[in-house]
């Protein structure tokens, strides 16, 4: 996907999730209001709360499924690393808990378990990375220079060091993925609290001793800055030509390989 198709549909996915965001409580008043539970004492409360449980999940993630395809082939387009793919579900996971509670029925929110979400530090890595993606222009031929380098590996460690830390909140946005207990069953579940144990205590190590809020905003602002010198810088390597459609075969050098988080073909 070039830059103008991926620009138009992350405009109309995004636009899209901030319009049902927004006028998701209008929906529920719409269709209380049009209900006979006003007759009930209470009755009223309870629809909104399964309304908000069962059909505002859904649709978050199949907004969020149309974001991260056209994200995924952007990452292909530009031939970088499907790991950068593989981070951008970990991030919408782990924002899903915070775009399901937003102006959500707070009856909803306590059946969810989401009466407590913490700030959105992954959903603006996500934002951040696909800003990045609506402006970079990679070079199709190698010519990287030093200070672009390390400014893409700072990006990936400032990435992976803030996934590690906010992990507890990626298994969470796990746990309210929908029909995912019917799939997984209770022996899954159990599985899903043992994960959250461990997680729990690699977010610990990760946050080295300082609350995790500090870190993690730190570690947003680095990433976010590591970017910056990579779109500053992007015109400055030998080598570079405009956008390019990705070749259609596989047909590549010997040495041409994907590394985790890396430009593929790069040592």
């Amino acid at each position: 996907m070039d830059r103008s198709q991926f620009r138009r549909a992350i405009l109309i996915w995004v636009a899209l999730l901030i319009i049902f965001l927004y006028t998701f409580p209008l929906i529920l008043i719409a269709i209380v209001s049009v209900s006979s539970c006003q007759t009930t004492g209470g009755a009223c409360g309870a629809l909104a709360a399964v309304i908000g449980m069962i059909a505002k999940p859904p649709v978050i993630f199949l907004i969020g499924i149309l974001i991260l395809r056209a994200v995924h082939l952007r990452v292909r387009w530009l031939e970088i690393s499907p790991g950068w793919s593989v981070a951008a579900i970990l991030w919408f996971v782990g924002s899903a808990p915070f775009l399901i509670g937003m102006r959500n029925f707070w009856g909803a929110n306590f059946g969810l378990g989401l009466l407590y979400v913490q700030p959105p530090g992954l959903l603006a890595f996500l934002l951040i990375f696909i800003i990045f993606l609506c402006v970079v222009e990679f070079p199709v031929l190698s010519g990287w220079d030093g200070m672009r380098r390390a400014a893409w590996l700072v990006a990936k460690i400032a990435a992976v060091h803030a996934t590690v830390l906010l992990s507890t909140t990626i298994v969470a946005g796990i746990t309210v993925i929908p029909f995912l207990a019917g799939i997984i069953g209770s022996a899954g579940l159990a599985g899903l609290s043992q994960v959250r144990l461990i997680s729990g205590q690699l977010a610990h190590l990760a946050s080295i001793g300082l609350p995790g809020s500090i870190v993690l905003w730190a570690d947003l602002a680095i990433f976010a800055a590591a970017l910056c010198v990579v779109v500053i810088r992007q015109n400055r390597g030998s080598g570079w030509r405009p956008e390019q459609p990705a070749p259609q075969s596989d047909a590549r050098a010997p040495g041409r390989t994907a590394r985790p988080f890396g430009r593929r073909g790069q040592s």
